[in-house]
């Protein structure tokens, strides 16, 4: 920040070595420290109740060997079954996303969003819009499966759903968590909603055929024909609970 620096531009080799070489001792005494501490507890846990802990230890040594290795030397992933997962997945997805859009509850909930789209239109105005102007704006209206406020018109004023949280402005809550749970208790457009969006999850995060925005995401977009090897990066030390 002092020297106005963007942190891509940033190297350690930056700093100066009577700055760096004190900082790089302390950092191998604070280790040295800390490993004496642990050693210690380790050690009291194989004399009263964890016997197996060492051997945790160990396996967890085992796992972050692969982890590296699987970093530099790459994964190589089956690009052809990946495009087969993936057109598998989008025709099932056309066909869940047809059943919603069809259903009796949507319909409903779309003659109340057009209804709005057309009062909202008319409000922006000076003058009555004419007929034709009506016609293409009801018709162009359709239901957004991805859109939260026509989501909230389907699930509390169409399906009478009561909300299980709200949001931070006091709106009611149409997250994954509140879909997921409607869903779990046999609704059965829920369970569709929830589909849909478990599918374009592994659609978008995780194969990535159709990049778009996300070129540089995902088995397909991270790989090619001419190196289909993956390097994931894993964030070893990344939650309390030392999972990956």
């Amino acid at each position: 920040k002092t020297h106005k620096m963007k942190i891509a531009d940033f190297k350690y080799d930056l700093i100066p070595e009577e700055v760096m070489s004190p900082y790089c001792c302390m950092d191998c005494i604070s280790t040295l420290q800390l490993f004496n501490i642990f050693e210690k507890k380790v050690r009291e846990y194989e004399k009263s109740t964890w016997g197996k802990v060492r051997e945790v230890i160990n396996i967890k040594h085992e796992a972050n060997d692969l982890y590296i290795k699987a970093s530099v030397r790459g994964v190589k992933v089956n690009r052809d079954k990946v495009l087969e997962i993936h057109n598998s997945l989008k025709e099932e997805l056309d066909v869940v996303v047809s059943e919603v859009l069809n259903s009796l509850e949507v319909k409903k909930a779309e003659k109340i969003i057009k209804r709005n789209a057309l009062i909202k239109m008319q409000e922006k105005r000076k003058t009555i819009a004419p007929l034709s102007r009506c016609r293409k704006e009801w018709n162009n209206t359709t239901f957004n499966i991805s859109s939260n406020q026509h989501k909230t018109i389907l699930f509390f004023d169409v399906m009478g759903l009561k909300p299980i949280e709200k949001t931070d402005s006091g709106a009611p809550s149409v997250d994954v968590g509140t879909i997921e749970h409607f869903a779990e208790q046999g609704i059965e457009i829920m369970s569709k909603i929830d589909k849909v969006n478990k599918i374009n999850k592994i659609l978008t995060a995780f194969l990535n055929v159709e990049k778009g925005d996300n070129e540089n995401k995902g088995l397909w977009g991270l790989t090619s024909d001419e190196h289909p090897y993956l390097h994931p990066n894993y964030n070893i030390n990344g939650t309390i609970s030392s999972r990956v």
